[in-house]
């Protein structure tokens, strides 16, 4: 199994147990939704949870007040078969996202522009529609940055990056994604949070090891060199009873070449323990990669109990030399 959990990134093996539930078409008045916000790869990550599903809002992680960013809205619907997750898509795309001062964004609309007026943090909300009749599902705090750091004169552009994860790029943004343009290997990314101090695109799958990367903002342009790793994770069974296991296997790509060492996490969690341990850093060294540029490690997976788990890697940004 590959990338198994869907997400607008990520590098990420959802294994269910016996005991995975699945959830029911339901409609927003009798699915509270609860709210978590998380930080990655240069992004605010606010998720909405529900029977129906999940909202995600992406947003970049450095806002201060006043800047004028871009965000990207995103429904994952729950269900057992396309027919559930249809119905479940369906109520989600009916909800808004509330930013404050009378701004609502549809979640279907997948794009939004913002500008917070508050000083040290701000409050955005799920709610059923606009209008008096408004009912809040929901609510996140986003933290803001006090700190309200002038743009960078120039563009600095990374090193190495993972297919499908979050690329940040610091330079002389704007705030609006939708004059910025980001390529790797000549295939263009999508943009999918942006201040005026960087923009966060997504890496693409359709090139792996070393290749350029070419960013544009407006008349403003940079390019590098850039190495883009993929990450495969596989196991053979993925239903396991309580002190059963399985076999994890992790395919680095992408290394043709290195000189110093590249680093992965790996992260678990659910209901299984990871031998080595349930986060943990691995080290790839130059004369660990075979000729075609694959680095290859296998890891038990040891069932605690019935249900899910999750297990993710991430490509760790170097320090120093290129890899």
């Amino acid at each position: 199994m590959g990338n198994g959990h869907f997400s607008i990134y990520s590098t990420c093996l959802l294994l269910f147990l016996y005991a995975c539930v699945t959830s029911a078409q339901t409609s927003p008045t009798d699915s509270p939704f609860t709210s978590d916000v998380s930080s990655n790869g240069g992004l605010q990550i606010v998720t909405f949870s529900g029977q129906s599903g999940r909202i995600k809002v992406y947003l970049p992680d450095d806002i201060a007040a006043g800047d004028t960013i871009s965000g990207t809205i995103q429904a994952q619907p729950a269900g057992k078969d396309a027919e559930e997750r249809s119905k479940n898509l369906a109520v989600l795309a009916s909800l808004m996202i509330d930013l404050g001062n009378g701004q609502l964004v549809p979640v279907e609309r997948g794009l939004l522009n913002w500008k917070p007026k508050s000083l040290k943090q701000a409050v955005i909300r799920l709610v059923t529609s606009a209008g008096i009749d408004t009912g809040t599902m929901a609510a996140a705090e986003i933290s803001l940055d006090t700190r309200s750091a002038a743009p960078s004169i120039r563009f600095s552009l990374p090193l190495l990056g993972q297919t499908g994860r979050p690329i940040s790029i610091s330079g002389p943004f704007d705030g609006d994604a939708s004059n910025t343009k980001c390529l790797v290997g000549g295939n263009e990314l999508a943009v999918i949070a942006e201040s005026p101090r960087q923009s966060v695109c997504i890496g693409t799958t359709l090139v792996i090891g070393l290749t350029d990367i070419r960013i544009s903002e407006g008349q403003k342009n940079a390019a590098g060199q850039f190495r883009n790793i993929g990450v495969n994770l596989r196991a053979p069974n993925t239903r396991l009873a309580t002190g059963e296991s399985t076999q994890l296997t992790v395919e680095v790509l992408g290394l043709q070449g290195i000189t110093t060492p590249v680093y992965v996490q790996l992260v678990t969690t659910g209901t299984v323990t990871t031998q080595g341990g349930n986060d943990q850093r691995l080290q790839i060294d130059p004369q660990a990669v075979d000729p075609g540029g694959m680095w290859v490690r296998n890891f038990t997976l040891t069932a605690t109990q019935k249900g899910s788990f999750d297990v993710t890697t991430n490509v760790l940004a170097p320090t120093g030399k290129k890899p």
